[in-house]
């Protein structure tokens, strides 16, 4: 048995390293046990990447079997994580971000009044590549509120193709899993037939970075990621699917997202 510890680190490029070194002890024994009890406090990027991974190895999406969490009640709304199984039951992407909205509205709630457009554009662009992209049965989002910084961490997965073979299925060949990150910033979309929609992960990435909600955003798929505030492109150990996390400011403006959408 291996214990997978998650530190207190709000530091997410230390985060990101955490993660990558708990994904490959947790990937290399399946029995591995995912322990809370002496944090204060854990992100949706450090939980969540192992919550699911959890799931696929016991064959049941809708529950975290192996995390043992703290022991203080007041931790439990953080462990609120909202499942989509989209090929029973087939949700419209529309529902699928009301519902999100209506299940986080409380956490979201120093950020929602005058960055709604923004949260709704980054669930819909979000939710909408993962569901027409994809091809993933499944579905994650885990949000937190960090209420002394005023701060929201949001955080989507599935366990879908990712970007790569994405691209790949439209025919348009990639090195590597960073190219495939790289591109889909550069707007350069992965349908057969252009539709305007390319650009959705750059702008998605713009209104959380340079608006108000002065964000930070990263981006894990196969072997690579990218995390915007520093600039830089990572190796990752292998995720089936793609991870999103994006952590926003309580905006001081409304964020005004078309100055941002391209």
């Amino acid at each position: 048995m291996v214990v997978v510890k998650i530190s207190n680190s709000d530091d997410t490029e230390q985060r990101i390293k955490e993660l990558s070194r708990n994904l490959q002890a947790f990937e290399n024994n399946k029995d591995s046990i995912i322990y809370l009890t002496s944090v204060q406090g854990t992100t949706p990027l450090s939980l969540l990447p192992l919550a699911v991974l959890t799931a696929k190895i016991t064959k049941s999406p809708h529950h975290l079997q192996n995390i043992i969490p703290p022991e203080s009640a007041k931790y439990a709304p953080h462990l609120s994580i909202l499942h989509f199984d989209i090929e029973k039951l087939t949700p419209d992407v529309k529902s699928m971000v009301e519902t999100a909205l209506n299940k986080y509205q409380e956490l979201l709630s120093p950020v929602i009044k005058k960055g709604e457009d923004g949260i709704v554009y980054f669930f819909n662009e979000i939710i909408t590549n993962i569901y027409e992209h994809s091809g993933s049965k499944n579905l994650w989002i885990f949000v937190q509120l960090l209420k002394k910084k005023e701060e929201v961490e949001i955080c989507v997965i599935d366990e879908g193709m990712g970007f790569k073979e994405a691209y790949k299925k439209a025919g348009i060949d990639m090195n590597n899993d960073i190219d495939a990150i790289r591109s889909a910033l550069e707007g350069k979309s992965s349908k057969k037939e252009e539709d305007g929609r390319g650009w959705g992960i750059r702008s998605t990435k713009r209104i959380i970075t340079e608006s108000d909600f002065n964000g930070e955003f990263v981006i894990i798929t196969g072997k690579g990621g990218y995390y915007f505030n520093k600039n830089y492109f990572f190796d990752f150990p292998i995720w089936q699917g793609t991870i999103v996390m994006a952590r926003i400011k309580k905006p001081k403006e409304k964020v005004e997202i078309y100055r941002y959408v391209e």
